[in-house]
């Protein structure tokens, strides 16, 4: 029987008040007539494999929902407005479900029952369907190409061979497979030629086995409308017995072509195939899988991702012939053999012809650097250090021939190309050795600009180097301390312009001198000082205060309201929160916040002091003198309030979260090249909104 026959059925007058419902079986299907108030208010339908729709009086409509949705909790729970029926009503249902449950509410828990079960199959039905479609796909994906492991071994693993101690006169060497005898014993990380094979080998006195990973990708063509693109993690393994090499694939994404029949064939009018979209992506679900062992599906629980890989060169032009990326000429860079964040630069097919330029031009270690430097949404987001638009390596740098020699001499990266653009815009030559210096150190021109009005790039280098020898620092996290002793040294009134001032001797110890000094100072005329720069930091404060602060049993989180206070904290905890005026400038911006966490039981006392984006994410968190104590407890307490927070948040909270946020990633992205370590301590100490 049709829906239409169903819904033009005759019904019968309600034989009770309230809501009532009245069954009957038409031709194998169960069909309930529901009620309210004696007025007639639908129709439910259920098949005996327990499909089920129902049809609305009032919109005239059939509707795939379940009876719930007519009487919601009323159908299942009494509570005083039970949906009543009639004894041979409920006989009737339940001898259709064959429902043996046993309720209060029998009639609604046994269509609820069947219900659940019939939504419970389809979903497994599929799930099934779903997972043998992925699968027959994954089958005609084909095996790798029996000269990939061997790729691997000379080109990617190339150059690495140890020398295993096996007794204290013994060595097995990797790059012979031999026993070497030595009456002198080898050092651990000593450097050797293996007398067989003339190899270069690491001795490796301490260890039984050294394992390395690298990130490949390979491109293979699937037949006449699809190829496919394989991410893998290879592994190799060298020991003292043997060397292994495997291959875990974690990610593969099917790529469509347009072949020249279906081009002819649309032209012609004729019927073709369903149009395979030019990208889909598929993750492998264990960690650790080779090609055969993975399982595939479209979701990513293990968050796999894409990073700067080796590409296997043989059947790249082949694979991505008749595809949106074939204009692209990948092969270029995977003959050179170079480690390319390829994912992206696939991503931004249309904005990175000048890569290849670049790589034909053999600068190595910029195009590789170049490549990070495509975003996962499309496009470069260092547009300006490169001309994109370029017609020839010399155009894209935007320097002249000779500086592009040296380039290529040196094989420079962003930093060594940011000082080379730094003597073309200032018309004076460097050093080789200061470029290289600041280069290698994380420095660029635009780090120095507070001090280029008094001291040249050379003086620059000089002097940092001699203060990361004194103070065992890297010269780049001296930059920090330097920029804020001079603006400390500015609200002093000392002359900066003096020599004797800005070159300080003892940078840190200096700095450290200063602070104190300010501390002690008067807070009210430093507030003053801060708040005719800043202006708009104690209304920001003032205004997110209701929305932020918070409190528990044991801790308070406060929001201050005055520089003053965020003054004061800082000389109690003697850190330069305070002090330093990038701290109010972010407040001004409104990319960060100063807050408090106080003991509830000391709450006029300094404890804490913390950095926070608006949406809650908190960069830093520090006590007395940069140290952590109770940290474990503060952890709990900033994510229980971080909770509370989410259901707080205003629109404009949550778009200033995610500018904070992106400016946040490109700094710690940058902090890392310049100082990894100093870049792990910030990792460490962000709590980021979950």
């Amino acid at each position: 029987m049709d829906r239409k026959k169903i819904a033009a059925l005759p019904h019968e007058k309600a034989e009770s008040t309230g809501k009532f419902v009245k069954s009957y079986i038409v031709d194998g299907i169960l069909i309930l007539d529901c009620y309210e108030s004696r007025k007639y208010i639908g129709r439910y339908c259920m098949r005996e494999d327990g499909k089920y729709s129902y049809f609305s009086e009032k919109d005239q409509k059939w509707n795939q929902s379940k009876l719930c949705c007519l009487y919601g909790s009323e159908w299942y729970y009494s509570c005083g407005a039970e949906v009543k029926c009639s004894e041979e009503s409920e006989k009737l249902v339940l001898e259709f479900t064959n429902y043996r449950g046993g309720s209060r509410s029998p009639v609604g828990r046994a269509i609820d029952h069947m219900e659940t079960e019939y939504n419970r199959e389809r979903r497994q039905a599929a799930y099934v369907r779903k997972r043998d479609r992925i699968n027959a796909l994954m089958d005609e994906v084909p095996v790798l190409p029996k000269e990939f492991y061997a790729w691997l071994d000379d080109t990617v693993f190339s150059g690495q061979e140890y020398m295993f101690k096996t007794s204290p006169t013994s060595w097995k060497c990797t790059a012979c497979g031999k026993e070497h005898t030595s009456k002198k014993p080898y050092k651990n990380n000593q450097i050797i030629k293996c007398s067989r094979t003339s190899k270069e080998v690491t001795v490796k006195s301490r260890n039984i086995a050294i394992k390395k990973k690298a990130p490949v990708l390979i491109f293979q063509v699937m037949d006449d409308r699809r190829s496919v693109t394989r991410h893998f993690l290879a592994e190799k393994v060298w020991s003292e017995t043997e060397s292994e090499t495997e291959a875990y694939e974690n990610i593969r994404y099917i790529l469509g072509k347009n072949s020249l029949f279906d081009d002819l064939g649309r032209a012609l009018g004729l019927p073709s195939h369903p149009a395979i979209p030019d990208v889909i992506w598929y993750y492998g679900q264990y960690r650790s899988a080779d090609e055969f062992a993975q399982e595939w599906w479209d979701s990513n629980p293990v968050n796999k991702r894409c990073n700067q890989e080796y590409c296997y060169p043989i059947g790249v032009r082949e694979a991505l012939k008749g595809t949106a990326y074939e204009k692209m000429h990948l092969e270029t860079f995977a003959n050179l053999g170079w480690k390319l964040q390829y994912n992206k630069m696939m991503i931004s097919k249309d904005q990175c012809g000048f890569m290849e330029y670049l790589a034909k031009a053999g600068l190595k270690k910029l195009t590789e650097e170049a490549s990070d430097k495509f975003s996962v949404w499309g496009g470069f987001w260092d547009g300006n250090m490169l001309k994109t638009t370029g017609r020839n390596a010399s155009g894209v740098l935007g320097i002249n021939m000779q500086r592009f020699h040296r380039l290529r001499q040196h094989d420079g990266g962003f930093r060594y190309l940011k000082w080379l653009r730094y003597e073309e815009e200032n018309g004076k030559n460097l050093p080789e050795k200061t470029i290289t210096w600041m280069a290698k150190n994380g420095i660029n021109p635009d780090d120095i600009k507070f001090i280029a009005d008094r001291m040249t790039p050379v003086q620059v280098a000089n002097y940092l180097n001699r203060q990361a020898k004194e103070s065992k620092k890297t010269p780049h996290s001296l930059l920090e301390p330097w920029k804020d002793y001079l603006s400390m040294a500015a609200r002093l009134e000392m002359d900066c312009n003096d020599e004797i001032v800005y070159r300080t001797k003892l940078l840190l110890h200096r700095h450290d001198e200063l602070a104190e000094i300010l501390s002690s100072m008067d807070e009210d005329e430093q507030a003053a000082d801060m708040k005719k720069k800043y202006p708009d930091v104690e209304r920001i404060l003032t205004e997110i205060k209701d929305r932020y602060e918070y409190e528990n049993d044991k801790y308070l989180l406060v929001v201050p309201s005055q520089i003053q206070d965020i003054m004061r904290d800082s000389r109690q905890l003697h850190h330069c929160a305070g002090g330093s005026e990038r701290y109010y400038e972010r407040i001004n911006k409104r990319e960060t916040y100063i807050m408090f966490v106080r003991k509830k039981s000391r709450p006029l006392y300094a404890w804490y002091t913390l950095e926070v984006e608006p949406g809650g994410t908190v960069r830093q968190k520090r006590s007395e003198y940069n140290r952590q104590p109770e940290v474990e407890e503060v952890k709990k307490f900033i994510a229980e309030w971080q909770k509370v927070l989410k259901d707080r948040l205003k629109q404009e909270d949550k778009e200033l979260a995610a500018r904070s946020k992106r400016i946040r990633i490109m700094e710690m992205k940058e902090l890392k090249t310049n100082n990894e370590r100093f870049a792990g301590v910030l990792e460490a100490d962000l709590m980021e909104v979950i």
